[in-house]
């Protein structure tokens, strides 16, 4: 008797749950603080697409009607953590829908480092692995200056990507195959952190691809240029004079007006202060590209 009234309890609370059961919706967790957001890149040709990359927690981009960060790499296996340093980030300025991400961490997954590529704002992405030519570090030294992957604004198939130690190497079919560009002569720095960002000029566009193209290094002028401007598409680059010596370029910007802007530090930053390299001061300096005049404008 005392069985048949265990039995016949669990069953009705079985039943009570059944009839109380829930749909669930699983989502991403909230949280606050756990590395850099290094980058956030927003697209030049449709308002509200803006992307972010972090040092050690992948990229992101915006959700502008419901106010959050959407993960696009949440899909990366523990076999492939390195890929979560996302080293620089290029939308296409042709078409919003289409990015680039140059990721890798030199001390994980053997310092695996891979060109991703999707067509529709993130959700997929083929890839190419880059690890035989060149590595990134997404969470080295410098991981804030950039951004060191670009498309070219007159072509969607042409891409450029600055590297911390193997130089300059140029795309010309989507970034499925890299050529190394044999006319820039910059590999590594003493701070190991090599180029530290691409800018291809819109208004300089002939004949289907952008002629003008700025390449920053991070180092000081007495260690050599820092700051390279090709006047024919990457084939051959030249020292821009005038550059301020006693600081490294991080970051750049240009305006449709032949305005380049640049970020200047006496370090790559973030972090790793030493005697050469004690990041306590910056400024920003503003290049007329027609007259060639440097304007401090800090």
């Amino acid at each position: 008797m005392h069985l048949k009234k265990t039995l016949a309890l669990t069953l009705g609370l079985l039943f009570s749950l059944g009839a109380h059961a829930e749909n669930y919706r699983w989502d991403n967790v909230a949280m606050g603080s756990g590395g850099f957001v290094s980058g956030v890149i927003p697209s030049k040709l449709e308002r509200g697409v803006i992307y972010a990359r972090t040092d050690v927690g992948g990229s992101y981009r915006w959700d502008g009607q419901n106010g959050r960060w959407i993960p696009l790499t949440d899909w990366i296996g523990e076999s492939d953590t390195g890929l979560m340093g996302v080293e620089s980030i290029a939308v296409d300025p042709r078409n919003a829908g289409t990015v680039y991400m140059l990721a890798g961490t030199s001390y994980f997954s053997n310092g695996k480092t891979v060109i991703m590529r999707s067509t529709d704002y993130g959700q997929h992405f083929t890839i190419v692995d880059v690890t035989a030519q060149f590595k990134a570090h997404g969470n080295g030294m410098g991981r804030s200056n950039g951004e060191r992957l670009q498309v070219d604004p007159g072509s969607s198939n042409v891409l450029f990507v600055g590297t911390r130690d193997n130089g300059l190497f140029k795309s010309v079919d989507s970034g499925a195959t890299w050529t190394h560009v044999s006319g820039l002569n910059v590999g590594s720095t003493p701070n190991g952190n090599g180029i530290s960002f691409v800018l291809l000029d819109p208004t300089s566009v002939s004949g289907g691809t952008a002629k003008r193209i700025f390449v920053g290094v991070s180092r000081y002028g007495s260690v050599g240029p820092s700051l390279y401007m090709s006047k024919d598409g990457g084939v051959t680059f030249a020292p821009v004079a005038g550059a301020p010596a006693g600081l490294m370029p991080q970051r750049a910007a240009m305006t449709n007006k032949g305005r380049l802007y640049l970020t200047y530090a006496n370090g790559a930053g973030p972090h790793g202060q030493s005697d050469s390299e004690p990041m306590t001061t910056g400024q920003v300096w503003e290049y007329n590209t027609v007259g060639g005049a440097w304007t401090n404008i800090t």
